[in-house]
């Protein structure tokens, strides 16, 4: 019962070719596959799901903190499927396209909204373009999670095919990273609704959405039904006891403006806040801010903010690119621009030039970056 209930809703693409889960169940298919990691995973989570496991143990993607286990139990994966469904604009769901880690709470909460109402999933390994596996065959998918990065590479190559499958959706999610500039522009093309997640692994995925293109955008999130915030004494959000949280508080490090109880607009995490010369700075606010600069002269370097000791201010903002050397004339025109867009105190006092910057899930990993270019790489 358990293999026709997959064969009918489980599609993988191993090396682009389609193999219902049934097939992958098989014992000679599993002695002669070379399994990837990612497919181990989202195999070992099916067995674990089909066996009415109860409770589930992950890891947090550590792109702000050192790397955690969290427990989570089937009913709380099961009420976030219900209000997230409840919230997007989705009637009669056929095909769904999970391009995104199965190892992280996004990828589960897609295949446990699969299974719970009976859509038919296609899952292919993680890269920057997943509609390449159906170039061939096109999959008329109505509902899909993507990561910036992916939507972002979709939008920039902007072939026919692509829009097609893109406007036919009735939603699409965006989760894991902050939308840029650059992808905000290109997201205005795209009719389906497309809407930035909130959330994280100890909130069973996202608990607020804002949609960001088309009529109807929002610049603050809303919270899913069933879910109500507040703000500490920090400035820092917090979800009150609810089913999706085992009806347990979670308090979070990130700031927000708390406008109601089911809207706000988040500033920055609370750990990345630098006190200079008196001045709060939070850095993904400037961050967003030089990213429009850098769209503005197309500058596609990757890069980051970070605060290093200074005798008269306590801290100072410096910029790390991941670039050769940026010429004279577009640091100054940089400076110009950021006179015109930020606050003095908040402007970046120097320009550091590194080899890369590693990420996690296409964020930049600030834990890494800073064990890579610590204080003394920047004096």
């Amino acid at each position: 019962m358990i293999l026709f209930y997959a064969f009918i809703l489980i599609v993988f693409y191993l090396n682009k070719k389609p193999f219902h889960l049934s097939q992958v169940f098989h014992q000679n298919f599993q002695k002669n596959h070379v399994w990837t990691d990612h497919e181990k995973m989202t195999f070992a989570f099916f067995q674990q799901w089909f066996s009415s496991q109860k409770i589930f143990t992950l890891s947090t993607s550590g792109t702000t903190d050192t790397p955690q286990k969290i427990t989570i139990t089937r009913q709380q994966m099961i009420a976030s499927a219900y209000q997230t469904r409840h919230y997007l604009p989705l009637k009669k769901v056929k095909h769904v396209l999970i391009p995104i880690h199965t190892a992280y709470i996004g990828g589960w909460m897609m295949m446990v909204r699969s299974l719970i109402f009976g859509w038919t999933m296609h899952i292919v390994d993680p890269c920057k373009n997943p509609l390449s596996y159906f170039v061939k065959n096109i999959i008329p998918f109505d509902f899909a999670a993507l990561v910036p990065l992916q939507l972002y590479t979709i939008l920039q190559q902007s072939s026919s095919v692509a829009n097609n499958v893109l406007n036919r959706m009735q939603a699409i999610i965006v989760g894991g990273a902050p939308i840029t500039y650059a992808l905000h522009k290109l997201s205005q093309r795209i009719k389906s609704p497309i809407f930035h997640t909130y959330g994280m692994t100890e909130t069973v995925t996202h608990i607020a959405m804002k949609k960001i293109n088309g009529y109807g955008q929002q610049k603050c999130y809303h919270v899913l039904s069933r879910v109500s915030i507040k703000k500490n004494e920090k400035g820092c959000l917090v979800v009150r006891p609810c089913a999706i949280t085992a009806f347990k508080t979670i308090i979070t490090r990130d700031l927000i403006h708390c406008i109601t109880t089911h809207i706000f607009s988040w500033i920055g995490r609370y750990d990345h806040m630098v006190n200079s010369g008196g001045h709060k700075i939070m850095i993904e606010v400037v961050e967003k801010k030089i990213a429009t600069i850098f769209h503005k002269y197309s500058l596609q370097s990757d890069f980051f903010l970070k605060a290093i000791p200074d005798e008269k201010l306590g801290e100072q903002l410096v910029l790390a690119v991941a670039h050769k050397r940026l010429s004279t004339i577009v640091k100054k025109k940089i400076y110009e621009h950021c006179i015109k867009k930020i606050p003095r105190y908040s402007i970046p006092k120097k320009i550091y030039y590194i080899t890369h910057c590693p990420k996690i899930n296409e964020k930049i990993n600030r834990n890494i970056n800073l064990q890579l270019y610590p204080f003394d790489s920047f004096s």
